[in-house]
Parts: structure tokens; C-alpha cells; sequence
């Protein structure tokens, strides 16, 4: 992963991602400190190199809570071979490198412990009821709920990376939302800022990445706002894409995005850092889940910041010409509705509205493509997959309950919602991850999701 952020993020520019500064003009000619590029004249706004690496490092954390069984002693997989069993059972692997003997998954302790509660929250329609009805003490309950989240948050991560390599070409979609959850202070919430990135044509949930560094560590790029931005008044999409153009020009900062009040920005958990910190950890993550030299189509959210995040994340792929960004902005369909162009925005970029798509046709969508990209990534747009998730968010963990979780458990809460919406929610998307894998798995079987992790583990040895 980069360690270093402030570059050139303009595509085509030959300094595109480099981070040596001494090509750069720092400047505060737009009234904030930035580094002005003079190949191609743009501004970027100074980044905090250490608060993105420490956030980066946070998030690997807590993404990866569960990491594959590997060498503990040379603390990387490595070439090993099977060493018999346990007394329980366990399957163990011994290092050709150091000899040192490693322990994989144990199947049928973890189903014992698991199975009933997998169960529970996949016939529950809402988990609200799963604690009382699992007939756990709380110590007990959550301690099975963290251990069976980091399960299925890896397996979820070995199925998508399953799917992915089974794919001649990617196409994604990145966009932001809003989560509340207890604060621990008084009576407020905390809202944190959220960054998903989906699967653009079946709507895969690929990767959630928030705004709060979890812990008392310090960063030196809080959130301080205390303001929240006005949402588009109108309905007209072109009119939107100028709108948004404004309403960032006016930002004291490019990257400066105001989305709640200081009120709801404090937690006993940890600190809210600024969303563009959270954008760039989220596009490095990508980045190292998605699979190398795979075609691949970005669709953004229109924000600079994730823009410019997403394109110095994957500016080799970019520039190479594997990897194509677009702005997509999508509204239920109106009529009548036509094909439509326009010159819109700083660089006066095209902007072409493709009216009544997806499935049921109930989408306009309006793209402007970023780099080369043509504009055939449309056909991949079948739904509204951020409402859809949103609809099946809130049946199966209601904002009104979210509210009443600490940040911690609802995460936990959060990671296997994801893995069902990917698993069990609409049918497809289930279907297609069994055909990745070129035989049978039983989503809801703890056995299953643990021999699919060992496995793994012994073929990655």
C-alpha cells in the first residue's frame, strides 16, 4: 500500500500520484495550503501523510479481525506442510521455513460454539430479538457474536476474491451514507461517515469503511466541522452535477466535507477523523482486495475527494488503462426522458444522461467519464443497489436499534448483514458465488465457512 498521498491527481498529468514534493508549488492562493502541479496547473489540497497511515492501519485491523492460519513465528504465510492433529482434532501445518507448528481452524468446535447462533439471525427477520432469544448470558452472547462476525467477515472476503478472479472484468461503485450509533455521551448519537463499494451489475457489498478511529489514539486530522451540507433541492440531474460543482467550489477546502454537528461527533469509542482521511484508507483497501491486472470500472460517487482518493489509489491500473473512474449520479426514472449530453463543470467535462435502464428500466443515470473509459460500464447498472441494501438494512438491523448499539457491536452487527445481503438476500448474488467456487457451500453452515478458510490457508502454503 502507498504511504505517501499528496501528489498530482489529475489524469493524464505526468505527475499523476507522485509524491515527490519538490515538483510541486505549495501555495495558499486558493485560501488553503495546497500543492499546485505545474505540468497541469491543478491544486490539491495538503494531505496529513500520518493521519492517513494511521487510519490505514486502524482499518486493517478491523477488516481483517480474523487473519488467515499462517506462521506465527515468521508472522506471514509461508511454504508449510500438514502435521497431523491435535488431541481436539485441530489440523495443524508445520513451516518449511523456521519448522515451527501452527494450528488451522477447529471445525467442529467452532460449528458447537457458532452454528445455533448463525442459525438464530438468519431465520430471524430482525436481529433485535437475537440476544434474548439465543438464551445467552450478554458475556457469552457477545463474545460469539465477535468471534462468529471475524469468521464471516473473512470468509465474505474469500468468496468475494473467489468471484472476482472467476470475472473478465470488474465494474464497481463507490458511494457515501450516514450511520448512527450510541455515542456513550448523554443523549446524542454519534454519526459516522460511511464509503461503500459495491458491485456495480449484482450488488455484491464489497467493502464499508468508516470514519472513527476506534481507541484513545490521537489523529491529527479530526473532524471539526459543525455544519452539515444541504442536500440537491431540485430533481434535474444536470442541474444536480452543476450544483455539486458549486457547493464544493464554496468549501473553505476542496476535501472539507461538513456532514453532521459536533454534537453528534464524540464517542467513547474513539475520535471522527475527516472523510477524506476514511476515503483514501478505503481505496488502499480496495485496492489490495481487488485482483491485480483485472480490467476494472470505477463508478464514484461525485465528490473531489473521492475522486482524487480513488484515483492515486489505483493510478498504475489507471494509467495502463485497465482501470477506467466515472462520476455516476442515478434517480428513478422520469417521463418523459430522453439521451442527453452536456458541458458541465470546472474542466468542462461531458456529462450524458441514459434514460430508463436497469432490470425494470426504473433508473435514469447520468455518467462522465474520468479517463478513457467508454461508456458501455452503463449496461452494468441494473438497480439502485444502495437503496436496495439500505431497504434490507433496515428490515433486518433498523436505524431505530443501530441507535441503541455502541459503534463496536454495531459493526459486528454490520459484517454479517453484509455477508447474508451477499449470501442470502435476493438469490443471484448467492448463486454466483457457488459458481465461482466450482461446487456446493452451504452459506449458513459454520463447517463449510471453516473448511473454506483452511483451505485456503493450505493452498496458499
Amino acid at each position: 500500500m502507498k504511504t505517501a498521498f499528496n501528489g498530482c491527481k489529475s489524469f493524464g498529468c505526468p505527475n499523476l500520484a507522485n509524491p515527490d514534493l519538490s515538483l510541486y508549488r505549495k501555495t495558499d492562493q486558493l485560501g488553503f495550503d495546497s500543492y499546485q502541479c505545474p505540468e497541469c496547473g491543478a491544486f490539491t489540497p495538503v494531505l496529513d501523510d500520518s493521519a492517513i497511515n494511521q487510519f490505514i492501519e486502524h482499518a486493517i485491523r478491523t477488516q481483517t479481525p480474523l487473519a488467515l492460519p499462517h506462521c506465527i513465528k515468521c508472522n506471514q504465510r509461508t511454504p508449510s506442510r500438514r502435521f497431523g492433529r491435535t488431541k481436539a482434532g485441530t489440523s495443524r501445518c508445520q513451516c518449511e521455513g523456521c519448522g515451527s507448528v501452527y494450528s488451522l481452524l477447529n471445525e467442529g468446535k467452532l460449528s458447537e460454539q457458532l452454528q445455533p447462533l448463525l442459525d438464530l439471525i438468519i431465520d430471524s427477520k430482525s436481529v433485535e430479538a437475537v440476544h434474548r432469544q439465543a438464551g445467552l448470558n450478554s458475556k457469552i452472547f457477545y463474545q460469539r457474536l465477535s468471534k462468529l462476525e471475524a469468521l464471516i467477515r473473512l470468509a465474505n472476503r474469500l468468496l468475494l476474491q473467489t468471484y472476482f478472479n472467476s470475472q473478465p472484468k470488474l465494474s464497481l461503485q463507490s458511494y457515501s451514507s450516514r450511520l448512527d450509533v450510541r455515542s456513550g455521551k448523554q443523549k446524542a448519537c454519534l454519526t459516522t461517515w460511511q464509503l461503500h463499494t459495491v458491485d456495480a451489475e449484482f450488488g455484491f457489498k464489497i467493502l464499508v469503511t468508516d470514519n472513527l478511529l476506534q481507541g484513545h489514539a490521537e489523529t491529527s486530522s479530526p473532524y471539526v466541522l459543525d455544519y452539515i451540507e444541504p442536500q440537491f433541492p431540485g430533481s434535474d440531474m444536470f442541474e444536480h452535477v452543476q450544483w455539486t460543482y458549486d457547493k464544493i467550489f464554496a468549501r473553505n477546502k476542496f476535501d472539507n466535507l461538513g456532514y453532521t454537528l459536533q454534537r453528534q461527533a464524540h464517542s467513547n469509542e474513539g475520535t471522527l477523523v475527516r472523510p477524506v482521511i476514511a476515503a483514501h484508507t478505503h481505496f488502499q483497501l480496495l485496492n489490495d482486495l481487488l485482483p491485480t491486472s483485472k480490467p476494472t470500472d470505477l463508478l464514484l460517487e461525485h465528490e473531489s475527494f473521492i475522486r482524487g482518493s480513488s484515483i492515486f489509489a489505483f493510478s498504475e491500473p489507471v494509467k495502463q488503462g485497465q482501470t477506467n473512474l466515472y462520476y455516476l449520479y442515478q434517480s428513478k426514472a422520469q417521463e418523459p426522458a430522453y439521451p442527453e449530453q452536456k458541458k458541465i463543470g470546472w474542466w468542462n467535462e461531458t456529462w450524458v444522461k441514459f434514460p430508463s435502464i436497469g432490470v425494470k428500466q426504473e433508473l435514469d443515470v447520468v455518467l462522465c467519464s474520468l479517463t478513457k473509459g467508454g461508456l458501455q460500464c452503463v449496461d452494468k447498472l441494473t438497480q439502485d443497489w444502495a437503496s436496495d441494501y439500505q431497504e434490507y438494512l433496515e428490515t433486518k438491523l433498523p436505524n431505530k436499534y443501530r441507535q441503541t448499539l455502541s459503534h463496536k457491536i454495531c459493526q459486528q452487527w454490520l459484517g454479517i448483514s453484509q455477508y447474508l445481503y451477499n449470501t442470502h438476500h435476493g438469490g443471484k448474488r448467492g448463486a454466483l458465488l457457488k459458481s465461482s467456487l466450482n461446487g456446493d457451500f452451504n452459506f449458513r453452515s459454520i463447517g463449510n465457512i471453516v473448511d473454506l478458510i483452511n483451505q485456503t490457508a493450505r493452498s496458499r502454503t
